[in-house]
């Protein structure tokens, strides 16, 4: 009787949680293995952005956020395909990219939207209560919330929003490439961090403090994460994993997709690295 009363009680928490509950599952459920990439952190540092993959049962999947403090994971949107999810400065909007093309989740009225944009993009980024787009060609676009689209006058990849009214990019050509960072008010490029090397790199993120960079690199079929001190010594390699798109954290930890796809954290240096979620 005991143990019945204990099963309606686990079943009744699962139910009552709905999203939100992500303890073990029952003996007979579904083992979910979840493929967790492309964070991105709130504008307050308090979530974290990204898209989970379940390789057994694509129900499982979408785009979730984590709370950086209690760590307890919230799915926001169902489905598969997404990418490159970004939160608003309030937190009650996020865009994404769903087969390259811009849409908007409301986080207040969950009611979902899609850019009357055409074109197919490769990254975006909130900054203020515009969306920073990146194009195949490497152009770079503001598109604001009416949807009026504006040309920057800079080429780079992969840009990542680090402030208010600053964001970061890489740009060049092999071999010389620079991650730059830029003011979106101001145009004024500030190099800050030069590399030699054939492999493209891609995803530069920013400590708060601005004084260390993360990237990754292509390296055959899997991505090499790579560190460095700005103004220091030469990048030091931390990780090695199939999955890219690494992220600082307000705190200073470097969180990326492990092997297991799950996401992991360590210091500049990469030693011993942990679990995000125990």
């Amino acid at each position: 009787m005991r143990y019945s009363l204990l099963c309606l009680l686990v079943i009744a928490v699962i139910f009552a949680c709905g999203d939100e509950y992500y303890g073990p599952e029952p003996d007979d459920g579904p083992v979910i293995t979840a493929i967790e990439t492309e964070p991105s952190l709130s504008p307050d540092g308090n979530y974290i952005y990204y898209i989970s993959s379940d390789t057994t049962d694509e129900y499982y999947s979408g785009i979730f956020r984590i709370s950086v403090s209690t760590l307890i994971r919230r799915k926001l949107v169902h489905g598969t395909g997404y990418h490159s999810p970004t939160a608003g400065f309030n937190n009650s909007m996020i865009a994404f990219l769903d087969s390259g093309r811009v849409n908007y989740f409301s986080l207040i009225d969950l009611s979902r939207r899609t850019s009357s944009l055409s074109e197919s993009f490769i990254s975006i980024s909130y900054i203020r209560d515009s969306i920073l787009l990146g194009y195949r060609t490497d152009s770079l676009f503001l598109i604001s919330d009416s949807g009026e689209v504006s040309p920057l006058p800079v080429t780079g990849w992969d840009p990542r929003v680090i402030s208010e009214d600053v964001f970061i990019y890489f740009t060049g050509k092999s071999p010389e490439f620079y991650a730059v960072m830029n003011n979106i008010f101001v145009v004024d490029p500030d190099t800050l961090l030069a590399l030699n090397t054939s492999a493209r790199p891609s995803w530069p993120t920013l400590t708060r403090t601005y004084n260390q960079l993360a990237y990754d690199v292509s390296a055959g079929s899997r991505r090499e994460i790579y560190t460095a001190q700005l103004g220091g010594d030469s990048p030091l390699l931390i990780a090695n994993s199939q999955y890219s798109k690494s992220l600082y954290l307000e705190d200073g930890r470097l969180i990326f997709t492990g092997s297991s796809g799950s996401f992991y954290y360590s210091d500049y240096t990469g030693a011993n690295p942990q679990p995000l979620v125990p």
